[in-house]
């Protein structure tokens, strides 16, 4: 039998699919602000999934943040630069969503994907 918290892992990891593919629509479509918010949403999900993994169920978004920092982070899983990834999307979020007089027209930077996970500057070590 597979561990409930790899099952509920799994569904946030499934959700950061699908605000990824939405986050990509949005792009496409120069909708800038979506766009932020569907990427940040993307890496909360899969921020989640890897604390499930941990038997870790953290309730707010800077919870999640906390604990992912705490176990994954601190533990030299993920290199610093991840947490401030997490951070900069949090902000362009944040604007996106809650500041009335932001204007977000132009793309955010966009970064190099490739079809191989291992060459991602991100992979865990």
């Amino acid at each position: 039998m597979i561990p409930a918290e790899y099952i509920e892992s799994s569904k946030a990891f499934e959700k950061a699919v699908d605000a990824i593919e939405n986050a990509k629509y949005n792009l496409k479509g120069g909708f800038y602000g979506a766009t932020a918010n569907r990427a940040y949403y993307a890496c909360y999900y899969c921020l989640i999934g890897l604390l499930y993994t941990q038997k870790v169920y953290a309730k707010t978004h800077q919870g999640t943040k906390a604990k992912f920092s705490e176990l994954f982070i601190k533990t030299d899983i993920f290199p610093i630069e991840v947490s401030d990834s997490i951070s900069m999307l949090f902000d362009y979020r944040q604007e996106a969503d809650y500041d009335l007089d932001e204007d977000i027209s132009i793309p955010p930077p966009t970064y190099s994907t490739s079809s191989s996970p291992r060459s991602h500057p991100y992979t865990p070590r």
